[in-house]
């Protein structure tokens, strides 16, 4: 999106009679298209080494389409992001910036139980530790039991409110930043 703003592209689409909305609804649906590509080819290659789901049909196929929501979100944030910075590579830094250490404040890498206090707490409200419990729990992935904190307790539920309210977070922040540059 950053680069699509820095080259003139929104320019270009905004004369168009088209919905301000279409455009941004567009580029989300294509960029989930290519997460469910890649989600294939995923799926491909660890069947192919011998990873299966544990789960029942019902149960993979909500891990996949908790991955697709989770996924979701992270369009709409991105797609925000790239609008509110100068370039694409400033987009990439900054949304690492933000991700490398929320990945390390998870439960994804290592058991959170070990943590101090303050640095546990905030590994378990982390949205990254929601999403690899309730993959793990939907999966049938053995998981250590490191915590009563409510997110952990009920993962899958967390991971959609989770979703749900960065969706409602970050998607009318893009159209209302959109409609700004649109506006120039």
């Amino acid at each position: 999106m950053a680069e699509d703003v820095r080259t003139g592209i929104v320019d270009r689409l905004r004369v168009l009679p088209i919905s301000r909305v279409a455009v941004l609804a567009g580029r989300a649906l294509s960029e989930l298209v290519q997460v469910l590509l890649g989600l294939a080819v995923f799926t491909a290659c660890g069947l192919l080494v011998g990873w299966q789901p544990h789960g029942t049909a019902l149960e993979t196929a909500g891990a996949y389409g908790l991955l697709v929501l989770w996924a979701f979100a992270g369009v709409w944030i991105g797609t925000f992001l790239g609008m509110v910075v100068r370039s694409a590579e400033t987009a990439q830094t900054v949304g690492f910036t933000i991700l490398f250490p929320m990945m390390f404040l998870s439960a994804i890498f290592v058991p959170i139980g070990g943590l101090p206090t303050p640095l546990r707490q905030i590994a378990e409200y982390n949205p990254l530790s929601c999403v690899a419990g309730a993959l793990r729990e939907l999966f049938h992935n053995p998981s250590p039991h490191v915590s009563d904190a409510w997110p952990l307790t009920h993962p899958v539920l967390a991971t959609v409110l989770w979703s749900i309210g960065l969706i409602a977070l970050a998607a009318p922040l893009a159209v209302r930043r959109y409609r700004r540059l649109a506006a120039r």
